[in-house]
């Protein structure tokens, strides 16, 4: 007999690896939302079956069109997308439970974010969806997907390849704006969700089935959160979901005025924000300060392991840039100690006789292309193999020739695959976009993160090392 866990993840497994989807309120209008909807799972390579359902169309951008739920074929049908009128919804839900669905996104708004009426209209959704073992997603959102198999069932960005984060938003437009320029930035998503007002399925649930999912790929969680309906559940969720997969959140409505706000946006309760950072803190959720640092800090904890302590070395070839990310770091409470003697000469060794091996450890930017490839590659090798740190952030001046850029590039790769340094490294290189292509393939070819300026690179160091702490932690405790 199933038990009711299995019963909950099959229903998020027909959540985020549906075989079928039908949208109720598909439209042939360009533009509207349930235009948008097929249009993304169509283009973004959806190959399951998908059925729209408008009782005036015979099809929605070529794909086969259902007057009714009921008409549709299949006896089964595994995630129903809503967009109806909100007067419609349970309607709509009462004849997509008569087709075995057990997984709903509602799209439609009008429910607990626009006052007491749509505050019942609301309660009578989950009563009815609860009825019929039904999970929820929204209502008052932008929608899901599910890169795995190339399903985006929202009305936002076209999803550009797959990654290893995934992305639960309580707003919809920030979602929106988010997805375009994480993708922008070369940031890959596992799943996305637009979670809205959270009548049903939570960031809480969403988590665990996202940390315990084998098919996923989820190597890092990101949140933004404007409200908790159930802090208690949220708190002993990520208790159980930090110690292995890292989660980081950026929390909206943190003063009178975006609480209120907040409220008015999703109908949650925006709370303390005291209360959140110590809840936070102490569940192993970290914390960024602004939508950079929120997927800076998760693109290095889904592609690096967290750091065993604080003691970090800058190799770079430019001064200034290391005198800063020095700063940067002591400022997130990270050390740039000095190295021991045995590795301060064998630094010293490979580089100019005014440059310094002090830590930063800087060869500054004098010799050939071959010169300089080779006293990065060298002191990198140094570096990796003083176990005095714990993570390394190599930093490369501006523009460069292109010569200099191609070496240094396949250099770093060649080298850090050789060696496979089991500490964590991130890459900064600040110069002008003409190099993006290389940092991008940098990532690529060998799992470092990269960045364009010092102080997001140090940021995201600084995660690294708060999720070893918290980890080392965990363990002291078990």
């Amino acid at each position: 007999m199933e038990n009711n866990d299995d019963a909950k993840r099959k229903n998020l497994d027909g959540m985020f690896y549906p075989e079928s989807v039908a949208v109720v309120g598909a439209s042939t209008v360009t533009g509207k939302i349930g235009n948008l909807v097929i249009m993304n799972l169509v283009n973004d390579g959806y190959t399951g079956k998908i059925y729209p359902v408008n009782p005036k169309a015979s099809d929605v951008l070529g794909v086969k069109t259902y007057p009714s739920i009921a008409e549709i074929p299949s006896g089964r049908i595994d995630l129903g997308v809503i967009i109806v009128a909100a007067r419609f919804v349970l309607d709509a839900v009462r004849e997509l439970a008569k087709k075995d669905c057990h997984a709903l996104v509602v799209i439609s708004s009008g429910f607990g974010e626009s006052g007491p009426d749509g505050m019942k209209l609301e309660a009578e959704l989950l009563a009815l969806a609860r009825e019929n073992s039904m999970r929820i997603i929204g209502p008052n959102c932008l929608g899901i997907a599910s890169t795995q198999v190339l399903m985006n069932a929202s009305f936002g960005m076209p999803l550009k390849g797959s990654g290893t984060i995934s992305f639960i938003s309580q707003s919809g437009a920030f979602a929106d704006g988010v997805l375009g320029w994480a993708q922008d930035a070369g940031i890959g998503f596992d799943k996305f969700v637009s979670i809205g007002n959270k009548s049903d399925l939570d960031d809480a649930e969403l988590c665990e089935y996202f940390a315990n999912d084998s098919r996923g790929r989820t190597r890092c969680i990101a949140l933004y959160v404007e409200g908790m309906k159930n802090g208690r559940k949220f708190y002993d969720a990520m208790k159980r979901v930090t110690p292995k997969v890292p989660v980081v959140a950026i929390k909206a409505g943190t003063s009178r005025s975006g609480a209120i706000a907040a409220s008015s946006h999703t109908g949650s309760l925006a709370g303390s924000d005291e209360i959140f950072s110590a809840a936070f803190r102490q569940s192993g959720v970290i914390r960024a300060k602004n939508v950079e640092d929120l997927f800076d800090m998760s693109k290095a904890l889904a592609m690096q392991p967290p750091a065993p302590g604080k003691r970090i070395a800058i190799l770079t070839n430019a001064g200034g840039l290391g005198v800063l990310s020095a700063d940067f770091c002591e400022e997130l409470g990270m050390e740039v100690n000095p190295p021991n003697d045995a590795t301060y000469k064998r630094l010293r060794e490979h580089m100019p006789a005014f440059g310094s091996a002090k830590n930063p450890i800087d060869f500054t930017a004098q010799g050939t292309p071959e010169e300089q490839t080779d006293m990065y590659c060298t002191n990198y090798r140094t570096l990796v193999a003083d176990h005095d740190y714990d993570g390394i952030i190599v930093i490369c001046e501006g523009n460069a020739p292109v010569e200099l850029i191609s070496m240094l590039r396949d250099g770093f790769i060649k080298t850090h695959n050789e060696i496979k340094p089991k500490k964590p490294v991130v890459f900064c290189w600040m110069a002008s976009n003409t190099i993006d292509p290389d940092l991008k393939e940098i990532e690529k070819q060998s799992g470092v993160p990269c960045y364009s300026i010092p102080k997001r690179a140090t940021v995201a160091m600084s995660a690294l090392v708060r999720y070893g702490e918290f980890l080392g932690n965990v363990k002291r405790d078990d």
